[in-house]
């Protein structure tokens, strides 16, 4: 596939330069330096995990675990998913900043390692899952991941994406997009793609290493940080509630595999609440 010139930092679907007013928000096409710096205010965390030597207060799904300290989302196995959600909802209406420390491991030989895996914030509840392989725990399945599930309805995904998987359009198989379908099952296909970045990551998820990321949330604005560059991977201009119906959700993690696997592992979690600092 043809990728966009490297001076655009999004893409979204079939947006002209600028924004792009859609049902489920505005999306935006380039970077904008003068937001992204706008984090929320620093708060203690709500959500405080250095390991996962313990799992509670976390809701895990299917076949996420606990392995040692680590939270397993999925292991190297083909047809895998798994889920780890925070078992209370959290109001997020007023910004929020999560940081997440990850490792993928134990790559199958054929494809390299799949399928990746998503911070999704959802309303559908703690024990919420969507499909196997491309569908990376969060999307709608499709006769090739069996089972064939929906996605999970009134959710919005940042999925780390480790396949490249013609079925879904994806546009290389180490990039990071923003998907949502509204109230709708979500799904990890193009056409639910609200922003992607613009080219294949200079980072490579896949090399075994612990990598950092970090999402930033102020009302209308979502920013998406790996490892330390201090500028985003990934912008894209959203309002919560008007794509999960209210400012209030679950929040966690989600993970797949199909016939290539990987171990999604994640290392520790934290996350703040608040609204952008004042002056």
């Amino acid at each position: 596939m043809k990728l966009p010139p490297k001076s655009v930092l999004n893409e979204t679907r079939r947006a002209p330069p600028g924004w792009k007013k859609t049902a489920w928000g505005t999306v935006l096409l380039c970077s904008l330096p003068m937001i992204y710096g706008a984090a929320p205010a620093s708060q203690s965390p709500v959500v405080a995990f250095s390991d996962f030597s313990t799992a509670g207060k976390l809701s895990l799904v299917e076949n996420a675990s606990r392995h040692g300290d680590v939270l397993r989302l999925t292991p190297a196995r083909p047809m895998q998913r798994g889920a780890a959600w925070f078992s209370a909802k959290l109001p997020l209406g007023q910004g929020f900043s999560t940081t997440f420390h990850f490792r993928l491991t134990d790559q199958d030989e054929g494809f390299g390692g799949a399928d990746g895996f998503a911070f999704v914030i959802q309303n559908s509840g703690p024990s919420a899952i969507g499909s196997n392989g491309g569908a990376a725990g969060f999307g709608s399945g499709s006769d090739l991941w069996p089972p064939n599930v929906p996605g999970i309805p009134s959710s919005i995904a940042v999925f780390f994406d480790t396949c490249q998987n013609p079925e879904y359009d994806d546009p290389a198989e180490n990039y990071i997009g923003i998907y949502s379908m509204g109230r709708l099952p979500n799904e990890s296909a193009s056409r639910s793609r609200l922003a992607r970045t613009a080219q294949p990551l200079t980072a490579n998820m896949k090399d075994g290493g612990v990598h950092m990321a970090r999402i930033v949330y102020t009302p209308g604005s979502l920013s998406v940080f790996l490892d330390d560059a201090p500028v985003p991977a990934l912008m894209a201009a959203i309002e919560l509630s008007k794509l999960i119906g209210s400012d209030d959700a679950y929040v966690g993690f989600t993970a797949a595999t199909g016939n290539g696997y990987e171990n999604h592992d994640i290392l520790s979690w934290s996350m703040s609440l608040g609204g952008p600092r004042t002056r």
